[in-house]
């Protein structure tokens, strides 16, 4: 047992301690903030079905909402995103839901517009419903209701 430092009993795990430390590294260094996280954490496809399920259903969590009209574009929101996500361009675009938001909160906390908040609510369910326009000026008698 140590007290600092790390603990191995042979070469064996010095060989693996290095080797995940070679890869963590590399990851780091060649996809940028939280590598191991975009490309091999084992918890990444269960977070992602998870959420890809709470969305199709409609189940009630915690999820991210923003007052575009407030936001002012200064990035902070961006800047601090432990999971490098362009908060600020989905502000923007409305578009919150993300499968890798952790939903820390970094980014409301921040916020000093306070145009992001976190909230615990029924999700809405996306607008699968399609409309359809038709040209009838062609022919008046060819009318459709929807």
């Amino acid at each position: 047992m140590t007290d600092h430092g790390i603990s191995v009993s042979g070469i064996t795990e010095l060989v693996v301690y290095l080797f995940f430390v070679f890869l963590i590294t590399i990851l780091a260094l060649t996809v940028g903030k939280r590598g191991m996280c975009h490309s091999i954490c084992w918890m990444a496809p269960f977070m992602i079905l998870g959420s890809r399920i709470k969305n199709r259903f409609g189940y009630p969590s915690l999820h991210l909402e923003a007052n575009s009209e407030k936001c002012v574009k200064c990035g902070v929101c961006s800047k601090n995103c432990p999971m490098g996500l362009n908060v600020e361009e989905m502000v923007r675009t409305n578009t919150l839901q993300n499968d890798e938001c952790i939903l820390c909160g970094g980014c409301v906390d921040l916020c000093a517009k306070n145009v992001l908040r976190l909230t615990f609510k029924k999700a809405e369910k996306p607008n699968t419903k399609k409309a359809y326009i038709l040209d009838t000026t062609e022919d008046p008698s060819k009318t459709v209701s929807i």
